[in-house]
């Protein structure tokens, strides 16, 4: 055998090798973009109603109240809550006027809002709404100068 045959044999299986090596890290690459291409995406799988979502006692608001998964480009997840304040105006249109996005702690388990898990309670007169799950407690005072969000234990 002729060493210039040995030689090109050796070179092609190594252009071969890197080829297949080159394809399959886009691949993998590809793949994770394919499953990030949803970012954020909603806890626990597909919601046809997307958490909680209650109007106030004149109409005049509505709440979403939503647990959100934040899922990085390692995997590493983060949980939060996500409270946003919409508002009808004269043709019914909803707009949203606020959004709070909160981080709960760490040591605190997670639950979605649709499992029964959390509850919106709205004041009477409109003024406030009281957002509950696993034992937090955030209230939101509307109708101000500028809405405000409290949390209690």
């Amino acid at each position: 055998m002729n060493v210039t045959n040995l030689l090109a044999r050796k070179s092609r299986r190594l252009f071969v090798l890197l080829l297949y090596g080159t394809i399959g890290i886009f691949g993998l690459a590809a793949f994770r973009f394919w499953q990030l291409r949803s970012y954020p995406m909603e806890l626990f799988g597909r919601q046809a109603d997307y958490g909680l979502i209650v109007p106030s006692p004149d109409s005049t608001y509505v709440v979403l109240a939503t647990t959100l998964d934040d899922v990085d480009f390692w995997g590493q997840h983060r949980f939060f809550y996500r409270i946003s304040l919409f508002e009808y105006d004269a043709n019914r249109t909803a707009r949203e006027v606020r959004s709070f996005l909160i981080e709960p702690p760490q040591t605190e388990s997670i639950t979605s809002f649709t499992e029964g898990n959390g509850e919106v309670l709205w004041n009477s007169s409109s003024k406030s709404v009281d957002v509950r799950v696993n034992g937090a407690r955030f209230v939101i005072e509307v109708g101000g100068p500028e809405d405000r969000l409290w949390w209690a234990r």
